[in-house]
């Protein structure tokens, strides 16, 4: 039986196959094990964003859910990391707000008639939420 020095779920010769540091238990340092970058996720163990997307392969696991290995999860032309940190839109979902316009072509985050550009970053009743994401001007 192979040894495992590590104990990370990948025995030290199949470190070697994956060119991982069999006394390293997360070589790429992402949070994931070797073990299940390799035996779970398909991720490359040496690589702690696989898609390149700028997310983590622990954190589209562990936090969003998203596939480490597709850089747009939701096929919607949006990264994952720009629908979480850019557009505050669902990265598992083309359609977040679910009004029939895709979000990379949505300019309305919160339908509330007034462009996101319009509306811009600022928070103007203070309740945390930016104001494109934020019917601010009542129902409509």
């Amino acid at each position: 039986m192979d040894a495992d020095s590590d104990a990370d779920g990948l025995q030290d010769g199949a470190e070697l196959t994956h060119q991982t540091d069999p006394n390293d238990a997360d070589s790429d340092d992402d949070g994931l094990t070797d073990g299940a970058e390799v035996n779970s996720h398909a991720t490359d163990p040496n690589d702690g964003d696989s898609d390149d997307d700028g997310l983590s392969d622990a954190a589209e696991i562990n936090s969003h859910a998203t596939d480490p290995n597709d850089a747009d999860s939701d096929d919607d032309g949006l990264s994952d990391y720009a629908e979480i940190n850019s557009h505050a839109t669902d990265p598992n979902d083309a359609d977040s707000d679910g009004d029939g316009i895709a979000d990379y072509l949505d300019n309305d985050s919160d339908n509330d008639g007034i462009t996101d550009d319009q509306e811009g970053t600022a928070d103007s009743d203070g309740d945390g939420t930016p104001d494109y994401l934020d019917d601010v001007d009542g129902p409509g």
